[in-house]
């Protein structure tokens, strides 16, 4: 890196020089210890190792808190509730874009860890041109039965995303849409009524359209630093501000989703967990106004990454304003 800092300031600053300079013997001596060629093909070669698409595997794992909606013994309604909540994930992603991923959602209760939710994705992500990242994927939800919590019946969900990079705010546009199926719905219904409940809704309509559907928009900015704490390392700070609209007869269940793909991570594709509630309406409406605060260090293989949320839920709800945070880490290889 101090070569490359070297050779910005000689870029700004030798064109002034060498028009002053009269002596050209001196200007060769003042440049003789320099060897341009070498300098800019280790420039080339850094550069190249950033956009160059390449064949990975990441292990990670996720921790934050999330609101979970349990069943009481002593109450008709769900009792919302912050616990932690874990996302340990595995990964391979091949230089052609294509890539596949497994990971889990585990929830800490008195008698240990319950490991309630596991998940199975496959996705392509375009990354030949370094202006912008797009890409698509499926997931394929694996869910316990008798929870004392709920969770969504959805089972499928697809996922695309656009972020464009060249400008100073950084847009992005997402959408997931997601179903399941009939069998879920009644096997989760007693929570749905109770929860719906909660919600100050009396009368529960029957939908024969188990789907849901999402779509977010977000601006950002990504700070960064380099040889901080140590020697080549990185580090970012990731203000952003994100708003969602959907439908949500059924709630998105997104605490399983993880930074799974370093492309991705590059992107700022931080999902940390989210709490929509079960509403009556299945209308496409606003949802929530979310803010995030991300930030990442990381050293040749390792990474760090905490974020904090805070969001504004839009519908009618018991608690409109929640906070939340996550903290992942892994490895590259």
């Amino acid at each position: 890196m101090k070569h490359y800092l070297l050779l910005i300031v000689i870029v700004i600053f030798s064109p002034q020089n060498l028009k002053a300079q009269k002596d050209t013997t001196q200007k060769n001596n003042l440049n003789s210890d320099i060897d341009y060629d070498e300098l800019f093909n280790e420039l080339d070669g850094f550069l190249d190792s950033l956009t160059k698409p390449r064949n990975f595997t990441i292990v990670s794992i996720g921790i934050g808190n999330r609101v979970f909606n349990y069943k009481s013994a002593s109450s008709a309604y769900l009792t919302p509730d912050k616990n932690l909540a874990l996302s340990p994930s595995l990964g391979y992603f091949s230089k052609s874009g294509l890539g596949i991923n497994a990971a889990a959602a585990i929830v800490k209760e008195n008698k240990g860890l319950n490991a309630y939710q596991w998940s199975a994705t496959a996705s392509y992500d375009y990354l030949k041109n370094p202006g912008f990242l797009t890409g698509l994927s499926y997931t394929r939800f694996f869910t316990k039965d008798s929870l004392n919590f709920y969770t969504s019946p959805l089972q499928n969900e697809v996922y695309t995303y656009f972020s464009y990079r060249y400008t100073w705010l950084k847009p992005s546009i997402s959408a997931s849409y997601g179903w399941g199926s009939r069998t879920e719905v009644e096997k989760r219904e007693d929570q749905i009524k109770l929860l719906k409940r909660l919600r100050n809704v009396d009368q529960i309509s029957r939908v024969e359209s188990i789907r849901d559907f999402n779509l977010n928009f977000s601006l950002r900015h990504d700070f960064y630093w380099l040889d901080v704490l140590v020697s080549d390392d990185f580090v970012r700070f990731t203000p952003q501000l994100s708003v969602t609209a959907g439908t949500q007869n059924y709630g998105f269940n997104q605490s399983i989703t993880t930074n799974n793909n370093k492309k991705l991570m590059n992107g700022n594709r931080f999902f940390g967990p989210q709490n929509y509630s079960l509403d009556q309406t299945t209308k496409f409406q606003p949802l929530s106004l979310t803010a995030f605060l991300k930030s990442e260090f990381s050293k040749d293989k390792f990474f760090f990454q905490p974020q904090l949320m805070f969001d504004y839920y839009l519908p009618k709800a018991a608690q409109k304003f929640t906070t939340s945070f996550m903290i992942s880490s892994g490895f590259l290889f």
